[in-house]
């Protein structure tokens, strides 16, 4: 009774100011929701390889070039960063930018040929997606107009989206886009699923087009790919080290 005696001498203003403050208190801001995304998710996110230059390096080559940005193999996302805060670095903030992994711990190919078959589980977990996509999603948007994560094995990706894939801007609409800037191969590395996802690509990249592959120095033969179809579909080579290799087309 003294606590409802009380709010009735309260004039109707202060309690309207109350309610505002304690409204103001509640939410969160655009810039503080980043912040804390940023504190809880970062921690896990990381690469696994080297000479990551390269892959932004071929991201700049591609200023002028229509097309989406795709990579194969998101993991941690740590790759995906880097093509994404080269985007922002290049100005190229239209850019439709799409990731590809199935997670789910399924058998994954990682080595055959010369080296040996690789074929086993690894622990591309459903929690490692749990704790990877958020973040991209959130890091990604906040700098770029149109990012896109596709739960997906390759194969099933060429299947469903081999006519495009749907685009939406708030002045062109729906768009299907079926052209690839920059595809970045870090997903089965065995030699036939590098050469299929090679073969799937190469008819939707325009001249200019760049792709830069991962893990080439002790996991497939890579230099057998570059004589049995990237020489022979136009393409050239860039930039070599002992983790990745990158080209661009510049010929059909």
């Amino acid at each position: 009774m003294i606590l409802k005696f009380i709010k009735m001498l309260i004039p109707i203003s202060v309690k309207k100011y109350i309610k505002f403050q304690i409204k103001q208190y509640k939410d969160i801001s655009y810039e503080k929701y980043m912040k804390y995304t940023d504190s809880y998710y970062s921690k896990f996110i990381e690469t696994d390889s080297l000479n990551y230059e390269i892959l932004v390096n071929g991201v700049y080559e591609i200023k002028n070039v229509p097309g989406i940005v795709c990579e194969i193999g998101t993991r941690r996302g740590g790759s995906a960063k880097w093509i994404i805060d080269s985007l922002v670095g290049n100005d190229d903030l239209d850019r439709t930018f799409i990731t590809i992994d199935p997670y789910g711990n399924i058998e994954y190919n990682h080595g055959d040929g010369d080296v040996g078959p690789k074929k086993s589980v690894v622990d591309y977990t459903n929690k490692m997606r749990n704790e990877t996509i958020p973040y991209l999603y959130t890091y990604a948007l906040d700098k770029l107009n149109n990012f896109i994560f596709f739960n997906l094995e390759d194969t099933e990706f060429f299947e469903r989206y081999k006519d495009g894939i749907p685009v939406y801007s708030d002045e062109k609409g729906k768009k299907l886009v079926n052209e690839y800037s920059l595809v970045f191969f870090d997903g089965p590395h065995d030699y036939d699923s590098v050469y299929k996802e090679v073969v799937f690509f190469n008819e939707r990249t325009p001249i200019g087009a760049i792709y830069v592959f991962d893990d080439v120095s002790d996991n497939y033969n890579h230099n057998l790919l570059e004589n049995e179809i990237l020489l022979n579909f136009g393409w050239t080579m860039l930039e070599t080290s002992d983790r990745k290799i990158s080209y661009k087309k510049t010929g059909i």
